[in-house]
């Protein structure tokens, strides 16, 4: 359906959006710094784009059909909408999303910085907790 590069500082800003259907609406998408539209492309078209984009940014492509399962297997991460996707695109996929919104998309990408935040503070906590053991070991004051 549509894909996009992702930048390290603005993740959330698209660079290209292409369609194997018809030229999209560009207002009516979430995310509205597209700076090229790619209308009416072919399977093998779709993975060319997504291949020039992948040497200057990491490539998220999103995806519901036939058509756009190899361009989701290529992506540096592949999102299938999940209720009315294909199988194929389900399965080639890195992330399915189950209803076909493309807003579910931000709150996915605020949803993993989340998780990465807790994740990165429980690896900090245990490493802290470990040292402490460490030092009150070394003092006599408990054992491991």
């Amino acid at each position: 359906m549509w894909g996009s590069g992702i930048t390290p500082k603005a993740q959330t800003e698209a660079h290209a959006s292409m369609t194997g259907k018809r030229l999209i609406d560009q207002n009516r998408l979430p995310i509205k710094t597209l700076s090229s539209v790619n209308p009416d492309l072919l399977p093998h078209e779709k993975v060319r784009v997504v291949e020039g984009l992948d040497g200057k940014y990491g490539v998220v492509m999103v995806g519901d059909g036939v058509n756009d399962a190899p361009s989701l297997a290529r992506a540096s991460a592949g999102i299938a909408m999940g209720a009315m996707g294909s199988d194929v695109a389900l399965e080639t996929a890195s992330i399915a999303l189950m209803e076909d919104r493309l807003s579910k998309i931000v709150y996915l990408l605020d949803l993993s910085r989340k998780t990465m935040r807790v994740v990165k503070e429980n690896v900090a906590a245990s490493i802290i907790i470990k040292l402490a053991l460490v030092a009150l070991t070394i003092i006599g004051l408990t054992t491991l």
